[in-house]
């Protein structure tokens, strides 16, 4: 097709969905797109030191035209601006609408005047300063984030409500407060709204579509509790509700926000530890009958709802079985879905089979995305009952697991390989607290498309790692926090050849207190080096070296690619005077450590150009070997192996 004959302004909005190289690259088509196109290369900046801020200043005042195509500017490190700054932005970029700095420390009054478009700024910290950017710019204003620390001083004077009444056309509201739950103690500062307060809210931002507080108390009187279970002011444009660490004081509250919001499209809570109980769980703080009316409320009115999230969850008061079976009976279909019990003491129960199969019955065609707990005894022939409902998912990319069993999930072995043959349109799987094992090794032939793993507080083992890279080859961002080896594992080994990762990160490995599981770990163990390989960064480095003209001998980079491009990690052991942890924990090698190896591959560059002979492969291993020795002060036995993308053991 030629281009040519698409107007310039549909050229222009198709490129605005390109990546900033490839919209560059289109400038050099022809001049007619370079004189209609720079401008939009920039509408958004993104600065990252002062020297590049300085940079874009002098651009500023050489240019004068520059700045009006500037809509979003975003210093992402601190970058401390003076007032004379702030103003010199505001004169040559008037229409900016975004403006995210890392600080307000050089603000100063009216300094934002000159911007009559603004309509995002920073989080507020500061009790004056926020009144003086709200003086000069609420009129504009569509998002509004206040900090905890100004409304600890805000709350107290009751003008956290009163300072909304600078915004007119303000649409998204985010508030971080305080509240102690523990009713001994009356602090003034605690965050709280009865449903007066709420309505005020709405009152004075009448054009609200999202919310979000934190640290909230909800709170109603008899007369309010009664009004609030018949009749509430509904608020069609609010689409997007976040409330995380809240507290209620009435369940009249569940009613409210299900009448009050009926076109929700995402709804996150987040409810506080002893919201539904007391701390000892001795007595009801919410009554049982009102809570699960409520949540069934909230399944009732939120027909538009894709994004649920409940977290904190107390099997007593939440209908788990009945709220799906409602939501699948008002045709609500749920994109993404977290629902996550309060079951910190062991006798509390949380997800069960009936309300995991309401929900995977329910929202099957349309689910992507689920996070849960699972039950405790979810293990062994039990846990078919949760790969069942799964395998009716078909849309299901992303899929997280936390084990509620805190006490024995290191013992209680789950069958990674079920969890993939269950899932087949997994790209991202997220487990907590499980002992993963693989039941049938065959099934490694049989690809599968995942691409990010995340595991922490488990236990794996080294056929683990191979049957991954063999079945998921595909896998490029994976997270091993705080994790155990399986027991009787000599070798302790991260083996995947068939990856190439372009994030890893591995941490506090073996750290975890597990007496008595190491088994012959604790006897004539080998401290262990290996390397994170990276394929793509090796490719690119070999291209820049096959266009230098110094290499004399190929070979000499390509013998030592696994030392050009590799993250180091040690087996580090620790002091024998702490016996408390395993007898060894993984850890990252240090600059120092690295440096010097680099030193080393210098060394043999250096010796093949002065016509040397180059440093044989076993003198090398020895000086790396007493490189690191004298920097960790541990004994390392060192393999070379460079042909793997992620090597194991070296």
């Amino acid at each position: 097709m030629n281009t040519h004959l698409l107007p310039l302004e549909i050229i222009e909005k198709i490129t605005n969905y390109l990546p900033i190289n490839d919209r560059i690259s289109c400038l050099l088509s022809c001049k007619v797109w370079y004189s209609q196109l720079y401008r939009g290369i920039i509408r958004v900046v993104y600065i990252t030191c002062r020297r590049q801020f300085t940079s874009f200043l002098v651009q500023l005042q050489t240019y004068n035209d520059l700045g009006l195509e500037v809509r979003e500017l975003y210093l992402k490190a601190r970058v401390n601006m003076t007032h004379a700054e702030f103003r010199l932005i505001g004169t040559h970029c008037p229409l900016l609408e975004v403006f995210k700095f890392s600080n307000w420390q050089n603000y100063r009054p009216y300094s934002l005047a000159e911007f009559t478009k603004l309509k995002q700024i920073p989080k507020l910290y500061d009790e004056e300063k926020a009144y003086n950017v709200l003086e000069d710019v609420g009129d504009s204003l569509t998002h509004l984030e206040l900090s905890e620390y100004l409304l600890r001083i805000l709350v107290p004077k009751g003008n956290h409500l009163l300072i909304l009444q600078s915004t007119c056309n303000l649409t998204h509201l985010t508030m971080d407060g305080v509240f102690n739950p523990n009713p001994n103690q009356n602090d003034i500062r605690r965050m709280e709204f009865d449903y007066l307060d709420w309505n005020l809210i709405h009152e004075y931002c009448p054009q609200l579509v999202f919310i979000q507080m934190t640290h909230a108390n909800l709170k109603a009187t008899e007369a309010q509790a009664k009004l609030m279970h018949i009749h509430t002011t509904i608020k069609p444009k609010v689409k997007q509700l976040i409330l995380r660490s809240l507290n209620l004081e009435n369940a009249a509250w569940l009613y409210c926000l299900g009448f009050m919001y009926p076109n929700l499209t995402l709804l996150e809570i987040v409810f506080d530890i002893g919201t539904f109980v007391n701390f000892d769980e001795t007595a009801n703080r919410l009554d049982q009958v009102d809570s699960q009316t409520g949540f069934l409320i909230l399944a009732h009115e939120l027909k538009k709802l894709k994004w649920l999230s409940l977290k904190g969850l107390k099997q007593t008061h939440f209908p788990g079985k009945l709220f799906f079976d409602l939501l699948l009976t008002r045709g609500t279909t749920l994109e993404h879905v977290t629902i996550l019990y309060d079951t910190d003491n062991i006798s509390s129960p949380g997800m069960n089979v009936n309300t995991l199969n309401a929900l995977a019955q329910g929202q099957k065609t349309a689910l992507k995305s689920l996070d849960i707990d699972m039950w405790y005894g979810a293990y062994e022939e039990k846990f078919y009952s949760v790969i069942e409902p799964l395998s009716l998912c078909t849309q299901l990319n992303r899929l997280s697991l936390s084990n509620d069993d805190y006490a024995t999930f290191s013992y209680n072995t789950i069958p990674m390989d079920m969890i993939l043959d269950a899932c087949l349109q997994l790209t991202e799987l997220t487990l907590k607290r499980i002992a993963i094992s693989i039941q049938d090794r065959h099934s490694k032939n049989r690809k599968h498309p995942l691409k990010r793993f995340d595991l922490s507080l488990s236990r794996v083992s080294q056929p683990i790692f191979d049957y991954l890279t063999i079945r998921c080859p595909h896998i490029s961002y994976m997270t091993i926090l705080n994790c155990c080896w399986m027991p009787r594992e000599i070798e302790m080994k991260i083996d995947m050849p068939n990856n190439s990762f372009e994030f890893l990160r591995i941490a506090d490995m073996n750290r975890r207190r597990t007496a008595g599981l190491e088994g012959n770990l604790i006897l004539g163990h080998t401290i262990n080096l290996f390397s994170v390989y990276q394929s793509d960064k090796v490719e690119k480095k070999k291209k820049r070296y096959e266009n230098s003209k110094h290499i004399d001998n190929e070979r000499v980079y390509s013998s030592l690619d696994d030392l050009f491009s590799v993250s180091w990690y040690h087996l580090h052991e620790p002091p024998l005077t702490r016996y408390y942890f395993p007898p060894s924990f993984l850890r990252k090698l240090r600059r120092i450590e690295v440096i010097a190896m680099n030193c080393l591959i210098d060394y043999c560059i250096l010796a093949k150009r002065g016509g040397s002979r180059i440093l044989r492969l076993d003198v090398l291993v020895s000086l790396l070997y007493l490189t690191v020795t004298a920097s960790s002060s541990v004994d390392i036995y060192l393999r070379l192996n460079g042909t793997v993308v992620v090597g194991g053991v070296l």
